[in-house]
């Protein structure tokens, strides 16, 4: 069961795809007035946001000192790259799920 309407994703699939390949493209459905309507662009809009944060807090801790924190870092690079993969394949499935482990981190309503 999906929150958003049926032909909100289906319209909105493409524009999802891109911006979870494209993270930097996130930004799109909170500035262009168009998009601004879709309930379901600003959900993966939010996940996206969601997923760079956790992306780049794994790359800090494998830089932050390489010995101590390599499988830790590792741990957790393995666990976004895993998410990123479910968060695509949901998306070209038309789901409105949330990444795993990240459900309680929903930015934009």
């Amino acid at each position: 069961m999906s929150f958003y309407h049926e032909d909100d994703i289906q319209e909105n699939q493409t524009l999802a795809m891109l911006m979870v390949v494209l993270p930097p493209l996130f930004f799109l459905p909170l500035v262009i007035p168009k998009l601004k309507e879709s309930g379901f662009l600003k959900f993966v809009a939010g996940q996206t946001l969601v997923w760079c944060i956790a992306a780049l807090g794994a790359v800090a801790l494998l830089r932050l000192h390489f010995y101590i924190t390599t499988l830790i870092g590792g741990a957790v690079m393995l666990f976004v790259i895993i998410s990123y993969i479910i968060g695509i394949v949901h998306i070209m499935t038309g789901k409105d799920k949330v990444y795993p482990l990240l459900d309680n981190f929903v930015l934009f309503k």
